[in-house]
């Protein structure tokens, strides 16, 4: 909304062929308002194209040579002074009048004789939503800005997260070769083989925290896709089954990960992507389980409509989640206080999540503090 520089006052344009009712108006407007006049459409027309536009246009619709309603018209095709309301002035009530008012753009109709306080009402009332609608794109056209640059930034920051990533898999990789000839090495002591084994064990987590930081970002580009394929659920785990018991290392934890028997012997959807979300789940559930018990049970359930959904239950009986920290579980890089303790990074389930919704499916799940957690993930599939 423009307002006139002289002042805080807002401008209005009077447009009539009679003189005398411009008067009137000037008598009822002047003390509120900056107030310009024309006794002509052609007049009108071009007062309103000069810089600042009025704020609002008071029309008479009755004027020799060109009519209130061409006046409108030529107005809202014109670039210049299409945003500026109008109001016409008329003696007239029909209704057929004001519908082609209101059809070439015109917001309201004032009638003759004027009424004082409805005048003035309208003319506020319409000025302040004109206002209030241009204060409003200015607003929407900083947020698209905002938005826009948010998501460069968002773009840069992944493709910088997927490059380091890569980056250092390679010399990672190479510690895990090395580390892996020095396991359990006849020339060793059992002492250095120790250390293999932690040398070994710590940069496997490191692989599979570089491996989320690339899915992540990978992600929140936009530029990962579903590689959907048939395999066998039971070789898928068997894969799991033998991954974790090699690394488990709290003796006092019974783990086991088994197949429904609702399962068929194969399923078509993203093995990798779901992979990944059960070792997110289950190295989170072993971290977080001191004694007891960590297993993965896997099921199929099918619908009234065919349609097939794979139900994986990762369950433990860990510390547990407070209830006041449930918010923060799918956080990125938020963490409950048993994560901060055991210094993870909370990107794990931020990342399964987004993949499971990826999948057209999704991670929820349920926790006793003290007691233990059960996450559920839940994806589409079909079988063959």
């Amino acid at each position: 909304m423009k307002m006139n520089s002289s002042d805080s006052k807002y401008t209005i344009l009077l447009v009539d062929d009679t003189p005398a009712n411009i008067d009137v108006l000037h008598g009822l407007l002047g003390k509120e308002y900056n107030l310009k006049a024309a006794i002509s459409g052609l007049q009108a027309i071009a007062i309103a194209s000069l810089d600042p536009a009025p704020d609002l246009i008071l029309l008479d619709v009755v004027m020799p040579e060109m009519s209130g309603y061409e006046v409108c018209k030529a107005l809202k095709s014109s670039p210049k002074t299409q945003r500026v309301p109008v109001i016409f002035v008329t003696a007239s009530t029909d209704p057929e009048s004001e519908r082609l008012g209101l059809e070439l753009g015109a917001v309201d109709f004032i009638t003759k004789p004027y009424n004082a306080p409805i005048v003035l009402t309208r003319i506020a009332s319409q000025i302040s939503m004109s206002h209030y609608e241009q204060t409003l794109e200015v607003r929407n056209a900083e947020l698209l800005k905002e938005k826009i640059n948010a998501e460069k930034s968002t773009r840069a920051k992944s493709l910088f997260l997927a490059n380091m990533s890569h980056e250092i898999r390679t010399p990672m990789n190479a510690i895990l070769g090395f580390s892996d000839l020095l396991v359990d090495s006849d020339s060793a002591s059992e002492e250095h083989n120790a250390w293999a084994r932690q040398i070994n064990q710590s940069a496997s987590q490191l692989l599979h925290l570089i491996d989320n930081i690339l899915s992540f970002s990978t992600v929140e580009s936009g530029k990962v896709q579903l590689d959907e394929a048939p395999f066998s659920i039971e070789d898928f785990r068997l894969y799991l089954q033998g991954m974790f018991s090699v690394l488990l290392t709290k003796g006092c934890i019974s783990f086991d990960i088994i197949l429904h028997e609702s399962m068929p012997k194969n399923i078509c959807t993203d093995e990798n992507k779901l992979r990944q979300i059960l070792i997110n789940l289950l190295s989170n559930a072993i971290k977080f389980t001191d004694k007891g018990s960590v297993e993965c049970v896997i099921g199929y359930e099918r619908d009234a409509s065919d349609s097939e959904t794979l139900c994986c239950e990762v369950r433990d009986t860990g510390v547990g989640i407070a209830k006041e920290e449930y918010g923060k579980v799918f956080d990125t890089f938020e963490q409950a206080q048993a994560g901060k303790v055991s210094g993870g990074t909370g990107l794990g389930l931020a990342l399964s999540r987004k993949l499971a919704r990826l999948m057209k499916g999704d991670l929820t799940f349920t926790s006793t503090e003290g007691v233990g957690t059960t996450f559920t993930l839940k994806i589409p599939v079909k079988h063959v």
